[in-house]
């Protein structure tokens, strides 16, 4: 037989190998299901929130998400830092003086205002003795979390079924994994948070050791937070087995933890975390309700699952951080 042929041969088997396999990924995607039948995507790892897995934190300190301590402008700050001072992670002077953001934070200097009047007033510092490790974030006030509430956070209604929307945005011949992909990667998260209803916020009672521990039993919970072994077996069993079950019992964990804080006695030292808390479980329960929202609209579960991540990543870190500064009160 000439060898023309053969590689003539050769090169359509490789095609048809090709072709099938897509053909076998798109079917699995669901491009094109029959009613009732669910698309079941096996790339959790490239488009889902990415809480560290059940294996990558054997090793890790806490169960939660990992501090940001990258330093992206060089400025000595690490960007989870500047997230809370407010200053531009890609701008290693954010007002311009001439001063390095981390230089001006250790010289109890305001990042975000010019030299010369920018010396920080006592309160607004971190004294830290001999024997403290340097905290990686600095302590909560009700004026520093401000900026991470909304009032238009609206999560009361339904939410918009985006695979339907894609289904209509999209001619059937043009739906594929990476069009789907694509269309969720466009839309919008939620990262800030919804603020508490004044009926929601308990009157703050006198700090006293007794009662910060008392409200840190209930508070201080990371598996109710940020357990990212749980998550990571509900991920599975949903992407790989169409489980919702399991994504739903974390949601209903946030919720009742959240119930908790609310019954809780709040001592008035831990009401800025308090309140970041109240908005911020708010948010995390929906955002799990939505991951588990997979079976019937998957593309809600997509961008959902980058909103856990993109919270996650913002707020836990700020939370873990006060938790314990308020545990070595005691």
């Amino acid at each position: 037989m000439p060898k023309v042929i053969i590689i003539i041969i050769f090169a359509v088997l490789v095609l048809g190998i090709i072709l099938g396999g897509s053909f076998l990924v798109w079917q699995q995607f669901g491009g094109s299901n029959t009613a009732g039948e669910t698309p079941i995507q096996d790339n959790t790892g490239a488009l889902f929130g990415t809480l560290p897995s059940a294996e990558q934190t054997q090793n890790q300190p806490t169960d939660g998400a990992l501090l940001d301590t990258g330093d992206n402008d060089q400025d000595g700050l690490t960007n989870s830092e500047e997230q809370v001072w407010g200053t531009d992670i890609n701008n290693p002077d954010t007002d311009g003086d001439g001063y390095l953001d981390g230089e001006e934070v250790v010289a109890n200097h305001d990042p975000n205002k010019p030299a010369p009047d920018d010396l920080l007033a006592p309160t607004q510092t971190t004294q830290l003795t001999a024997n403290q490790v340097p905290a990686p974030l600095t302590n909560l006030t009700t004026a520093s979390i401000e900026r991470f509430f909304a009032d238009d956070v609206d999560l009361s209604g339904e939410p918009i079924n985006l695979t339907t929307e894609y289904n209509n945005q999209y001619a059937e011949t043009d739906r594929s994994p990476a069009t789907m992909s694509e269309f969720a990667a466009r839309q919008v998260v939620i990262t800030k948070l919804p603020r508490p209803q004044d009926s929601a916020l308990p009157e703050t009672k006198e700090t006293t050791p007794a009662l910060v521990e008392q409200y840190l039993t209930i508070a201080n919970n990371p598996s109710a937070l940020a357990n990212s072994s749980i998550y990571s077996d509900a991920q599975f069993e949903l992407y790989r087995n169409n489980n919702a079950g399991a994504m739903s019992n974390i949601a209903n964990t946030v919720r009742s933890y959240r119930t908790g804080l609310q019954n809780a006695s709040v001592p008035a030292i831990a009401a800025p975390v308090h309140i970041l808390l109240l908005g911020y479980t708010e948010l995390l329960t929906n955002t799990f309700e939505k991951i588990a929202l997979w079976n019937e609209d998957p593309v809600t579960s997509m961008v959902a699952s980058r909103q856990l991540e993109a919270i996650d990543r913002t707020y836990y870190p700020i939370i873990q951080n006060e938790l314990q500064r308020l545990e070595a009160l005691q």
